[in-house]
């Protein structure tokens, strides 16, 4: 999808929030910016659960073998030579008591306020000048 359709678009900069293939080989060959970071799930970096959330952790045995994945994408990401920024976000809320997830990875409105603040706070430095 990316080749075939945000390269038409002639981007300064794709923000890539999951997952990065080939990407930051694509976005040396094309002339743009890449940004990647991996999102936080259920059980990933050391958030207070609150007993909703950690009765939707032990409900499915597979999110916490996925939030351990995490750990090793994590791990990966760093790795990535070719990519202009990577950012872990998976401790974002290490510090909320309150109840962000309803599922895996779904949030609440704050938590996803959270993230978009977080996203501003990381991005600005980098786009302030194509502005």
């Amino acid at each position: 999808m990316v080749k075939d359709v945000l390269l038409q678009f002639d981007p300064d900069v794709i923000i890539v929030y999951d997952g990065w293939n080939e990407i930051c080989e694509l976005s040396h060959e094309q002339g743009f910016d890449i940004i990647i970071s991996i999102q936080p799930i259920i059980g990933t970096g050391n958030k207070p659960l609150t007993v909703n959330e950690k009765q939707i952790l032990d409900s499915n045995p597979s999110y916490v073998i996925h939030s351990k994945l995490i750990s090793d994408y994590v791990s990966a990401m760093y790795d990535l030579k070719k990519c202009n920024h990577t950012f872990d976000l998976t401790t974002i809320f290490d510090n909320v008591s309150e109840q962000i997830y309803f599922d895996q990875g779904h949030m609440s409105d704050n938590g996803n306020l959270i993230v978009a603040k977080k996203f501003t706070e990381l991005l600005y430095p980098i786009l302030k000048n194509e502005f």
